[in-house]
């Protein structure tokens, strides 16, 4: 079972896997290096021997996939990835576990990875997020997901049950992660530095605590400034443009060229600001990812409420 696979994979030691793949080292990028607009997709399925192999990542349920997805995608559970990189033996701490659950996915730091969901994009941006930190440099995530996709007519369109991924060797990037992974504990850190500068992008219902979701304590954490994800799409789910993205995170208060770290309540909705504040031209960007449910659980970490 791919899933007991998996799992066998992150826990087991950390022998980082060196590839012997060769001529995959072009520096083709995708998109603007952090989202692909689906009308473009076509273009990057096109060869380019200089640029790498193109990995399609599809993170939509199973039944989803197999109702129709662009053909030659790879599926992934991403269920089972954030259940795996949320637990303390499989975290993402665990890179050289991860990367070897990417080699067996198929997926190496060589290759161009077009990432989509069923449209909200924070699975997506979640595995964007998980693939940067394993030393894949060269993901995006498709905007506006398979909704988008659709709409723009991508062909060719396939249907069934995903097939078997065929293992690969990992190569990681050179390059360091554009987006850097903040435990607990710097967290805390960051909360004592007077140029770091922290934001909340779960709803204003969950920043007030008046929306616990199942965690023990409402609020936000000291100091947080709050900007809810969903003001960052359009009218029709796509992200807004970098200006637009800019201005909204400059109107909550925040800077450029100073630290920037993020929080949800589970990872994914983080992963999502974070790559947009990138591309907007902020930085350095982190991404507090076991997020809020884990500060909460936490009854030393301080909680503010109105």
């Amino acid at each position: 079972m791919q899933a007991m696979a998996g799992r066998r994979a992150l826990v087991a030691s950390g022998v980082v896997m060196v590839s012997l793949l060769v001529g995959c080292a072009g520096s083709g990028r995708v998109g603007d290096g952090f989202v692909l607009e689906p009308e473009k997709l076509v273009d990057e399925q096109a060869p380019r021997p200089m640029a790498g192999r193109l990995v399609i990542l599809d993170v939509r349920p199973r039944e989803q996939y197999a109702q129709g997805h662009v053909k030659g995608s790879t599926w992934v559970d991403i269920k089972e990835w954030t259940e795996l990189s949320r637990a303390p033996k499989t975290g993402l701490e665990n890179v050289a576990g991860w990367r070897k659950l990417l080699a067996m996915h198929g997926i190496s730091g060589d290759d161009r990875v077009v990432i989509l969901d069923d449209g909200t994009m924070k699975e997506a941006a979640r595995a964007w997020f998980i693939l940067q930190h394993a030393g894949v440099r060269r993901a995006v995530v498709l905007d506006g997901g398979w909704r988008a996709a659709l709409a723009v007519g991508v062909e060719p369109i396939g249907i069934g049950a995903p097939p078997r991924p065929t293992p690969c060797e990992f190569k990681a990037a050179s390059r360091s992660s554009p987006v850097a992974l903040v435990d607990k504990g710097a967290m805390q850190r960051c909360l004592g530095d007077a140029d770091a500068q922290v934001l909340d992008v779960r709803t204003a219902d969950e920043f007030v605590g008046r929306e616990k979701r199942k965690n023990p304590r409402g609020g936000h954490l000291p100091g947080a400034v709050n900007l809810p994800h969903e003001r960052l799409f359009d009218s029709a789910g796509r992200l807004k443009p970098s200006e637009e993205v800019d201005r909204l995170l400059a109107d909550a208060g925040l800077q450029k060229n100073r630290p920037l770290v993020l929080y949800c309540d589970g990872g994914g909705r983080s992963s999502l600001v974070a790559l947009a504040a990138l591309r907007a031209g902020y930085g350095p960007v982190s991404n507090y990812y076991r997020s809020f449910s884990e500060w909460s659980a936490d009854q030393t970490c301080p909680v503010e409420t109105p």
